[in-house]
């Protein structure tokens, strides 16, 4: 006498069967258990992380003043800019003007010149400590604040 195989006899196939059912019910459970609307919600809601606070940029250096500026300019306009000179050599027809900073000398050279009323700046120069390097800019930016304080001071 011939077996059944395992396959086709009913004993076999009821457990597949409930098995198979199983997994399907339980895919289509999870598969149903979220509405359309909290999946869209899950998927565009932020991570839950703690925001660094944003550090505002620096502000930039303010640039150094130029002492070019000076070039061209008046003798009782550069006297309300930068104050009195320490000392006026006159050297006809020119005058040096010069300010003493803490480390340096600041030499301004004018001249009368034929189409003005007055003295006009037409060269500067710059002198320091023999032991310091002090740059025109740095050390006309110096006097700018000395004079500066004394404005506000007076």
């Amino acid at each position: 006498m011939r077996q059944a195989a395992p396959w086709r006899s009913g004993r076999t196939r009821r457990p597949v069967l409930a098995w198979s059912f199983g997994a399907l019910a339980l895919s289509l459970l999870t598969a149903c258990a979220a509405t359309p609307e909290a999946k869209l919600e899950a998927a565009t809601a932020p991570p839950n992380r703690v925001a660094k606070p944003v550090e505002p940029p620096s502000a930039p250096a303010p640039p150094r003043p130029d002492p070019a500026q000076l070039l061209g300019m008046e003798a009782t306009h550069l006297k309300t800019l930068l104050g009195e000179p320490n000392l006026i050599r006159r050297e006809p027809p020119a005058q040096v003007w010069l300010y003493a900073g803490g480390a340096c000398v600041f030499h301004v050279y004018l001249y009368k010149l034929p189409d003005a009323a007055g003295y006009r700046v037409t060269h500067y120069d710059v002198s320091a400590h023999p032991r310091r390097i002090h740059p025109a800019r740095d050390c006309f930016g110096s006097l700018l604040q000395r004079a500066e304080h004394r404005q506000l001071d007076s």
